[in-house]
């Protein structure tokens, strides 16, 4: 029943829904996903019956981000289907609740920070030309992926991002957007962060500046 209210409409989303919500963690819904033995198709519906989940969680839950991110390390085609998941919501986000918007954006942060997923994913993003919703929501992905990563990887996961020359345009639409997103006013406003995010930020930001400007020019 609960089950049918979450729109697990099919016999394979149900029992996909009810292995992970019946897990005692995420390793145990992992194992348990695996035993189902699905196939083709159907093994990409667990991909899609998580990134469901998670976002429809009152408030961000991490258990599906950790989930997520076993499986993007298992099998490397779950990387895809959560990149064509990423990309088909980025274009509902200004249909979407903020709730929603919010614990995607975490999601995506958390996959990113452990390199589950890459930065290439947006290369589908017009950083020039985005709503009101979709600035936050992009916001908040970059956001907790400086304030939740280590600079260490922050560096691995920019400079690998950086030395793809076919990404060039998507470098130089990131580079504007951080430099609107994260203007050093908003910054110190404590409303918005706290101030190790802020720092974090900062120093994420300037890390990234110094790899952009080395990287290859794309001409």
């Amino acid at each position: 029943e609960i089950a049918k209210k979450q729109g697990m409409n099919t016999d394979v989303r149900r029992s996909i829904f009810a292995t992970i919500m019946g897990a005692e963690d995420y390793l145990d819904a992992f194992e348990n996903l695996l035993k189902l033995g699905l196939k083709g198709k159907q093994d990409r519906e667990i991909v899609n019956v998580i990134v469901h989940c998670c976002v429809k969680e009152k408030t961000y839950n991490p258990f599906y981000s950790f989930l997520g991110t076993k499986l993007c390390t298992f099998d490397y085609n779950h990387k895809f289907t959560f990149q064509y998941n990423f990309w088909d919501r980025f274009r509902r986000l200004d249909k979407e609740e903020i709730s929603v918007v919010v614990n995607l954006a975490k999601l995506l942060a958390y996959m990113v920070g452990q390199q589950a997923l890459s930065l290439s994913m947006f290369k589908v993003v017009e950083f020039f030309n985005l709503s009101a919703m979709e600035i936050m929501f992009y916001r908040t992905v970059f956001t907790r992926l400086f304030s939740d990563t280590s600079s260490e990887v922050i560096l691995q996961i920019f400079e690998r991002f950086a030395s793809n020359e076919k990404l060039f345009h998507v470098r130089e639409q990131l580079e504007g957007f951080f430099t609107n997103a994260f203007r050093k006013s908003s910054l110190k406003n404590r409303d918005i962060y706290t101030e190790e995010e802020a720092e974090k930020i900062k120093a994420s930001l300037r890390d990234i500046k110094m790899i952009f400007r080395q990287a290859p020019s794309g001409f």
